[in-house]
């Protein structure tokens, strides 16, 4: 009898004393890997093959689970036989595109000793977080006798699986060696990065960017944000999510499927909604089909762009968003079992893929749309809530004000982002999962005759602002105002917002700087929320807000619990 092992020293006489060989060789041999999955090409012998290595190439022909000798044995007779040679692409072995003894010959000669690790939980984690190191995928023809595991080029354990704690902040590169009973060795590696203790900024990227504004996902410095949220796609009567812009979507969902995978630190959210696409969320929540439908939609588009959520941005369920929206007056019920329903399909998809997928809602500052919404069931489904404290003061406004002070100054009739901030914790919604709202934009007040007080002055009308957009601004283009040496420049200090004034134009701008950036984190940091919300990436190019925010939030400060 001829086994393995002895073909080996035969490798060199060439193919033909090989395949004379196969012929005379009999018996069971080492296996060569694990139990895998078994659907795939017809059988052959007893049992349909299996793929023991998910590389799609069909290794167990045999079907016992496992790919060793044997195996060899029955594609060296079977090179011919139609169940194998209308399956071409499953036994392809040295990917020529056909079957013949070339292939017997590299079945023979596959890897036999492959390291694979697998991290739970996965990607993003934050400090003191344990992690679960497996290597009980990996394969080998033999066995595998020790298993090696380091962080950064530490040791750190040994054996099929270990656990570490992890605490500094920054990239873990978790390397696992096998070794196997011939004494070769096999290695892999995987990253885990570990957040900073600070909370998190979630920064809006808006669709429409690559166009309006030339800001395409390639400029998105996401090493500064812990979350992108991609807005907006649209829903439907019925119930589907859909692409807004099916041309513009795929260029930009595609493009953040290959950063992330080179950012994996970074956790991306497709957000649905918005302003302009809410039109029909009432009809979309209002039966069990429809919701179904809703989640079905959702889950698959996410999975197909490789996203890790779903951001649902309803503005608003009862009313109050824009002109022309169904509103009904079991929407907040609605919305609820909406969420209930995504949250479903959502846990069904991380455990097919092993992982767990995050959601998240917009919420409106106004007390009186948050006190429509079912908290208490909805903090079981719901894992963040993004609160858009800005868009106090603008065109809708009967005097000139803040976009978003952080306290109401004696002089304004409008509420305050710390206002919001402690409304809405009478909610009892866990404050340290909710992120305060800050803007990338200013807005402007035309026919302002006199700027010497900047706030709470009649104004005429809306000027066109960056884009033409009405009265909006972004954060370069006050940047690059600011140079104009006959504008005024004050900074308020109970609002902590600046405001510019155009003489020329008789135009007030309220907007934001690094230093009112700065107190907005500040203030999320020490209420013990969850961090920073940002609309939108975008408006500051240069990312020196983004920065600003990233620098109030790592201090070590520690957070009060006033709003816990």
């Amino acid at each position: 009898m001829v086994d393995a092992r002895t073909l080996r020293s035969w490798r060199a006489v060439g193919v033909l004393a090989f395949a004379i060989a196969l012929v005379v060789a009999s018996g069971p041999a080492p296996a060569m890997g694990r139990t895998a999955n078994t659907t795939g090409p017809p059988a052959i012998a007893d049992a349909p093959p299996t793929d023991p290595d998910g590389d799609g190439l069909y290794e167990d022909l045999n079907g016992n689970g496992h790919w060793g000798f044997p195996d060899v044995n029955l594609l060296f007779q079977h090179t011919d036989d139609p169940r194998v040679v209308d399956h071409t692409a499953a036994y392809d072995f040295d990917g020529d595109g056909q079957v013949d003894m070339q292939d017997v010959l590299a079945l023979f000669e596959h890897d036999r000793l492959v390291a694979r690790a697998t991290l739970d939980p996965a990607g993003s984690v934050t400090p003191g977080t344990t992690v679960t190191l497996d290597g009980r995928n990996s394969t080998a023809s033999t066995s595998i006798d020790a298993y090696t595991w380091r962080v950064n080029g530490s040791r750190v354990g040994a054996g099929e699986t270990a656990t570490i704690e992890v605490t500094d902040p920054g990239p873990k590169r978790v390397t696992l060696t096998v070794r196997d009973a011939d004494g070769r060795t096999a290695t892999t590696t995987e990253t885990i990065t570990v957040r900073s203790a600070d909370q998190r900024v979630i920064g809006y990227y808006r669709s429409w960017s690559r166009y309006q504004r030339d800001y395409r996902p390639a400029d998105v410095p996401l090493d500064r944000v812990t979350h992108l949220n991609y807005a907006f796609l649209d829903v439907r009567s019925n119930g589907t999510v859909v692409l807004g812009d099916s041309w513009g979507d795929r260029q930009n969902l595609r493009a953040f499927r290959n950063r992330s995978r080179a950012h994996p630190e970074t956790t991306m959210l497709l957000s649905i909604g918005g302003w302009s696409y809410s039109e029909a969320f009432s009809d979309a929540a209002m039966t069990p089909e429809r919701r179904e439908r809703f989640a079905e939609s959702a889950v698959r588009i996410m999975r197909t762009y490789e996203f890790d959520g779903i951001d649902v941005d309803w503005e608003y369920p009862g009313g109050g968003g824009a002109p022309g929206n169904t509103v009904r007056p079991d929407d907040a019920h609605n919305f609820t079992l909406l969420m209930e329903t995504l949250d479903e399909h959502l846990e069904r998809a991380g455990e097919a893929d092993g992982r767990e997928y995050t959601t998240s809602i917009a919420v409106s500052a106004d007390p009186e749309k948050v006190d429509r919404l079912e908290w208490d069931r909805l903090e079981a489904h719901v894992d963040l809530v993004n609160l858009m404290t800005y868009d106090y003061g603008g065109p809708w406004s009967e005097t000139t004000g803040h976009n978003a002070p952080l306290d109401r100054p004696e002089t304004a009739a409008v509420d305050s982002v710390s206002e919001a901030t402690r409304s809405f914790a009478d909610t009892g919604y866990p404050m340290e999962r909710v992120q305060v709202g800050v803007p990338f934009y200013g807005r402007g007040f035309a026919g302002v005759e006199n700027g010497t007080a900047h706030v709470g002055q009649a104004f005429s009308g809306t000027p066109d602002g960056t884009y033409g957009t009405s009265g909006v601004y972004t954060a370069r283009d006050i940047e690059q105002r600011l140079n104009d040496s006959a504008a005024g420049y004050r900074f308020h200090e109970a609002a902590a917002a600046p405001t510019l004034y155009l003489p020329d134009r008789e135009i007030l701008i309220s907007y934001e700087n690094e230093r009112s950036i700065r107190a907005k984190a500040r203030f999320a940091r020490r209420s013990g929320t969850g961090g920073v919300m940002v609309w939108a990436l975008g408006q500051d190019p240069r990312a020196r807000l983004l920065a600003a925010i990233r620098a109030a939030l790592t201090t070590s400060d520690r957070p009060s619990t006033a709003y816990k």
